[in-house]
C-alpha cells in the first residue's frame, strides 16, 4: 500500500495504472517496482512515470504443527515420525531436519518439539506443543559364572563382583554372597547377575556354577562296652549307626569278634558310620581286653558267678577288662 500523492495514479511492475493506494494477491518474499505518475486531467496529459519503489514483499506466516509423535525409543535414543516441511528440537537444543535424537541418558526424561521450517516464502512457524518421553534402561551383558570362595557341609560363600546379585537354586535374588542352612552333600546349583541400577536394567543370570555341600563331621563316640566275653570271642554292646574294629584291622557293622586266641590282648573301637550326609567320625578310645585261657578238660572254673559280674563291671569302669583265672594245683 502506497503513500497518496494529489491527483496521482500508481502501477506495479508493468500492470495498469490505477488510482488505488493498495496492490494484493502478491506472492510473499517477491520483489516489485511501484511507479507513479500524475494522472491526466481536462487541461493536463499525464506526466511521466516516476523512478521505480523496489519492496520485496514479507514472508508468510506458518502455524504450528502437532506435537511430534514418537516412531521409536530406546535407551540411548528416540526417533520422531516425518512432518513434512518440518524441522525438530530436543529440550533447548537446536532445530534439526534429522528425525533422530541419539546420545541420550539411559532413563531420562526429555521434551521434544517440531515447527515448520522455514523456506523462501514462509516464516518458520512457532514450535509444537511438547512431547514428552524417558527413555529405556540400558540391558547389561550377564557376568561369568560364579566362583566358590568358601564351601562347607551347610553353607557356601561366594566371590564378590561389583554390582552383582546372586541366587541359590531357584530362590530369590540377594546381594550377600553367602548362602547357609543348606543339606549336607547336597547339589546346588549358583547364579550371579548385575542388579538393576537407576540407568540399566538387571542383566541375564550367568550360567550355573554346580557345587555339592561337604557331608557333616560326626563326633568320636565314647570307648566300646563289652556285652559278653570268652577264651575266644568278644562281643561289643550295639551302638545306633556305629561301626566297630580290631586292633587294627577293618571296620565292621556287627559288634561280635570270633576266632580270638585266648590269653591274649586285643584293643577294641568303635566309631559312628559314614552315611549319606555325615562322615565317618573319628575312633573312639581304645576298650583293652585279655582273654585267658581256657581250663584243663574237665575242669570246673570255681568262681562264682556273682564274683565274674563283678570282675567285669570293675573293668568295664576302667575301660579295660584283664582275666586271670587260676588253674587247680597251680600257684600264680
Amino acid at each position: 500500500t502506497l503513500e497518496a500523492i494529489t491527483g496521482a495514479e500508481y502501477k506495479l511492475d508493468d500492470g495498469a495504472w490505477q488510482t488505488d493506494l493498495a496492490f494484493t494477491g502478491l506472492s510473499p518474499n517477491t520483489t516489485y517496482n511501484l511507479y507513479a505518475r500524475l494522472a491526466e486531467t481536462a487541461s493536463h496529459l499525464a506526466s511521466p512515470e516516476s523512478a521505480a519503489t523496489t519492496v520485496t514483499t514479507l514472508k508468510s506466516a506458518q502455524t504450528a504443527p502437532d506435537a511430534p509423535v514418537v516412531a521409536e525409543l530406546t535407551d540411548t535414543g528416540v526417533t520422531l515420525e516425518a512432518i513434512t516441511g518440518a524441522e525438530y528440537k530436543l529440550d533447548d537444543g537446536a532445530w534439526q531436519t534429522g528425525l533422530a535424537f541419539t546420545g541420550l541418558s539411559p532413563n531420562t526424561t526429555y521434551n521434544l518439539y517440531a515447527r515448520l521450517a522455514e523456506t523462501a516464502t514462509q516464516l518458520a512457524s512457532p514450535e509444537s506443543a511438547a512431547t514428552t518421553v524417558t527413555t529405556h534402561k540400558s540391558t547389561q551383558t550377564a557376568p561369568a559364572a560364579p566362583v566358590v570362595a568358601e564351601l562347607t557341609d551347610t553353607g557356601v560363600t561366594l566371590e564378590a563382583i561389583t554390582g552383582a546379585e546372586y541366587k541359590l537354586d531357584d530362590s530369590a535374588w540377594q546381594t550377600g554372597l553367602a548362602f547357609t542352612g543348606l543339606s549336607p552333600n547336597t547339589a546346588y546349583s549358583l547364579y550371579v547377575r548385575l542388579a538393576e541400577t537407576a540407568t540399566h536394567l538387571a542383566s541375564p543370570e550367568s550360567a550355573a556354577t554346580t557345587v555339592t555341600t561337604h557331608k557333616s563331621a560326626q563326633t568320636a563316640p565314647a570307648a566300646p562296652v563289652a556285652a559278653s566275653i570268652t577264651e575266644t570271642a568278644v562281643t561289643l554292646e550295639h551302638v545306633v549307626g556305629a561301626e566297630y574294629r580290631l586292633n587294627d584291622g577293618a571296620w565292621q557293622m556287627s559288634p561280635e569278634f570270633t576266632g580270638l586266641t585266648p590269653d591274649t590282648t586285643y584293643r577294641f573301637y568303635v566309631r559312628l558310620a559314614e552315611t549319606e550326609t555325615h562322615l565317618a567320625s573319628p575312633d573312639s578310645a581304645a576298650l583293652q581286653i585279655t582273654l585267658e585261657m581256657p581250663p584243663p578238660s574237665g575242669e570246673q572254673r570255681s568262681w562264682p558267678v556273682l564274683a565274674l559280674v563283678g570282675l567285669a563291671l570293675i573293668g568295664l569302669a576302667a575301660g579295660r577288662i584283664h582275666l586271670r583265672i587260676r588253674q587247680k594245683n597251680q600257684t600264680r
